[in-house]
């Protein structure tokens, strides 16, 4: 005869307490959650639910709190005669503060670089003073600058004490429109800042039948894993996975199922990244040649005009 065991716990008011207050303040999780919590610990009273509600509030604000074990039958609500020992409040405000701080500076990063851009741009264009004028942010206007320098557009003086001094050419004389810097990067980079005048979507992914699917700079892989969960195809490619010894998604859609990635790291010209071993199908290649005509490419685009 099988024998029979008995599991009792008992869940102590200290604990729930605990849970809720940093749920709320800590984690951020929604205040109905953590409502639904607390008022599931005080039930089977006569106890009206809007003044069970406004209990529960008072166990956050640190005016009461539960206490004893639900195993013994010791469980109970008690009003605090003096705030409990962690000012959660307090706790709360500097983390408000601190997501504040955070959130201006990504504001300010991100206009730095929008900043960086069109200093880039201007530059391309010939405009040197305004390029270096129109940049926020020390370090990306000396990356500037050095740059200039570098190709020999600009002068740098340091004097001690003073810093340094740009000293710009002749603007009416020099400001003419580069074709090229000399530098394939550089290059591709200026390229698709023109291309994305007039082309929003420049990368993303394409499946075989053609279909494209734009993705921001750098999601790619975050796109695969999404579409690879989306499709059901996540256990094919974990068995694909321990076959292949690779953990990228992104290889998964490229090498297994025939997926082509329009992606470049430096944020120039898009370039094609596909198996090898795989023939581009037919609708791939008519998106391709549509895709780099439309942009200007047409040395690229007559590539994919080939079987």
């Amino acid at each position: 005869m099988a024998e029979t065991m008995t599991l009792r716990f008992g869940i102590t008011g200290e604990f729930i307490t605990k849970v809720a207050r940093e749920w709320f303040f800590l984690e951020g999780k929604d205040y109905s959650i953590i409502e639904d919590l607390l008022l599931s610990c005080m039930g089977g009273t006569d106890i009206p639910e809007g003044q069970l509600k406004l209990m529960a509030q008072d166990i956050l604000l640190g005016k009461a709190e539960f206490r004893g074990n639900s195993a013994d039958d010791t469980f109970k609500y008690v009003v605090l005669d003096s705030p409990a020992e962690t000012n959660l409040f307090s706790e709360y405000t500097k983390l408000r503060k601190e997501v504040k701080r955070l959130k201006d500076e990504l504001r300010t990063s991100n206009d730095n670089y929008g900043s960086l851009l069109d200093g880039l741009r201007s530059w391309w264009e010939g405009n040197l003073d305004e390029a270096v004028d129109m940049i926020e942010g020390k370090e990306a206007k000396e990356l500037v600058v050095d740059l200039m320098a570098l190709y020999d557009q600009v002068s740098v003086e340091y004097r001690p004490g003073y810093g340094r001094t740009v000293k710009f050419p002749n603007a009416e004389e020099e400001a003419v429109l580069r074709e090229t810097t000399g530098e394939p990067l550089l290059d591709s980079y200026f390229t698709q800042q023109v291309v994305e005048e007039k082309h929003k979507d420049n990368y993303g992914w394409l499946e075989p039948d053609g279909t494209f699917h734009p993705v921001p700079w750098c999601n790619h892989q975050e796109f695969a894993q999404d579409t690879i969960w989306e499709r059901g195809w996540w256990d094919d490619f974990r068995k694909w996975d321990e076959e292949n010894y690779s953990f990228l998604c992104g290889d998964y859609l490229t090498r297994a199922k025939g997926w082509v990635l329009l992606h470049n790291p430096g944020r120039g010209v898009a370039y094609v990244t596909k198996d090898d071993s795989k023939r581009l199908t037919k609708a791939q290649r008519e998106f391709l040649f549509d895709y780099f005509y439309s942009r200007g490419m047409k040395d690229k685009a007559t590539v994919y005009l080939e079987e």
